[in-house]
């Protein structure tokens, strides 16, 4: 199941047939019917439309290593003998459940596969979680993946890098809406992460993002009117929230950009960032109401049903539609007064 699934990857070929161009590809999966507490060996790559359903498929895999240690780049193909660990595969385990959620990362290579235009898909490659050293399962992601090249034209990309606020080896997740809904734009990693970055990586790449901490380097495609407007950081062990940017009117440089491969930066730390309850105004009331203070302010209760705005935002709730379901609900546990409440990670500066 696709956790996150990002649209655009990079790809292209030059006249040797050699992809100069590369960004790193981050995604998340939840694999279930596992083996409650197995030891997976694993692989990840690309496949296209064509590919047989056992097919190895293309890409570089770059393991992700949760225990926080480096991660590690691999430019062989998959293979899960003992002594290929950290080199041909990786490991995880399943959960008390048979289920597995992590990250997963690839390095688009100059495969013909992965060319601008095409459509592929994210394969997972699994042993039988009992150190089989054959591959038993090849798992593949349903969305198809388009892959664009660098360049200044309408369906092509442009570089975007910047400096997040979480640490190192966590996943930066880019959207074109405010609210983070559906698919997002790309996903990468967070600097340093340890993985090698060679030459043959985008030059903005290699020279301003790899290797420094807090970097992240990542394409969106021109054809981008409305802009970034969200930029997510997100937990390298768990996947969740750590940190949110919101650009309602999009961020600075990212509306139908034609830059290429001259990157549009942010940094995430300088106040950048909308403030988190002017962005939820703006995406929940119509424009002429949105500086009209008696309807969007703080204080202000249109729907009546006497819950302010700023209490509707801290709770998840619709300042439009009257709903007192979400209000803390006071209850005795244990000889205590307990409040409950909905808590919504998206809703920051609370």
């Amino acid at each position: 199941t696709e956790v996150i699934m990002p649209r655009f990857i990079q790809g292209e070929q030059d006249a040797d047939g050699n992809n100069l161009n590369r960004v790193p590809f981050a995604y998340r999966l939840r694999i279930d019917g596992l083996v409650a507490g197995a030891t997976y060996r694993y692989g990840n790559r690309i496949i296209d439309e064509e590919a047989p359903p056992t097919q190895d498929g293309a890409g570089n895999m770059i393991f992700v290593k949760i225990d926080g240690s480096d991660f590690v780049r691999n430019t062989n193909s998959p293979r899960f003998r003992q002594d290929d660990f950290d080199d041909r595969h990786n490991t995880f385990v399943a959960d008390a459940e048979g289920s597995y959620t992590g990250w997963f990362v690839t390095e688009p290579t100059g495969n013909p596969r992965i060319v601008p235009g095409v459509d592929l898909r994210m394969r997972v490659l699994l042993n039988d979680g009992e150190d089989g050293e054959e591959t038993r399962y090849f798992l593949t992601a349903p969305s198809e993946v388009r892959v664009v090249e660098f360049g200044s034209g309408e369906t092509q990309a442009s570089a975007f890098e910047g400096t997040a606020v979480s640490p190192p080896r966590n996943f930066v997740v880019i959207f074109d809406n405010v609210e983070g809904e559906g698919r997002p734009l790309s996903a990468t990693l967070i600097e340093a992460s340890g993985a090698e970055v060679d030459e043959r990586y985008a030059a903005f790449y290699h020279e301003q993002v790899a290797g420094v901490d807090g970097a992240f380097g990542a394409l969106i495609p021109n054809d981008l009117p409305g802009g970034v407007r969200r930029i997510e950081e997100r937990s390298l062990t768990t996947g969740e929230l750590l940190s949110l940017a919101l650009f309602p009117s999009g961020a600075p440089g990212t509306l139908t950009p034609s830059t290429g491969l001259v990157p549009i930066t942010i940094d995430l730390r300088e106040g950048e960032v909308d403030d988190a309850f002017s962005a939820w105004v703006n995406t929940v009331f119509p424009e002429e109401d949105r500086n009209r203070p008696e309807i969007s302010g703080p204080d202000a209760d249109p729907d009546a049903d006497g819950i302010p705005n700023l209490l509707e935002y801290a709770l998840g709730g619709d300042p439009l539609s009257p709903d007192r379901s979400r209000l803390p609900r006071a209850e005795i546990q244990d000889d205590r007064l307990a409040l409950s409440f909905r808590y919504d990670p998206t809703r920051q500066g609370i």
